[in-house]
């Protein structure tokens, strides 16, 4: 990277610092700082892309194990790995293997209108350990959406 001080083509300051780099035009310093700062914000946002793809495959790939790869409800071909309380109520996501089971098409459906309760999720997935959010009552019985039953 070379250093050039000249009149800047962008601020028509003669004491700005401009910067040439590879395939840039020579601008101003304030603009080379804001263009790496986005630069910076696009490679985090894609590290955190596929840091939240590999949770979400993590979690699929366990809850699948666990319930052989079956629907809890009928047995048939799993397709979806389901989150009994719902994965927005969770700061981490809820990507717990027990807020998870293994659902055909038709009874993920089912899941998502509350057609089947949590509870009963639970159970046929054989779950004993109950996990809620920190702030959810333990000693109460919550839908997916995290309301009081």
């Amino acid at each position: 990277m070379n250093k050039k001080i000249s009149i800047c083509k962008i601020c028509e300051n003669k004491k700005c610092v401009g910067r040439l780099r590879q395939n840039w035009a020579l601008i101003c310093y304030h603009i080379y700082q804001d263009r790496i700062r986005e630069e910076q914000k696009i490679e985090n946002k894609k590290k955190m892309k596929k840091l939240k793809r590999q949770i979400r495959e993590k979690f699929k790939k366990d809850v699948f194990e666990r319930d052989h790869y079956k629907c809890i409800m009928c047995k048939e071909a799993a397709k979806d790995a389901h989150h009994i309380v719902d994965r927005s109520l969770w700061p981490d996501g809820g990507y717990h293997v027990d807020n998870g089971v293994s659902l055909c098409s038709e009874h993920h459906l089912d899941a998502e209108s509350g057609k089947v309760s949590c509870n009963e999720l639970r159970k046929a997935a054989g779950i004993r350990n109950i996990i809620l959010p920190a702030s959810f009552d333990s000693n109460c019985e919550y839908d997916k959406w995290g309301n009081k039953i």
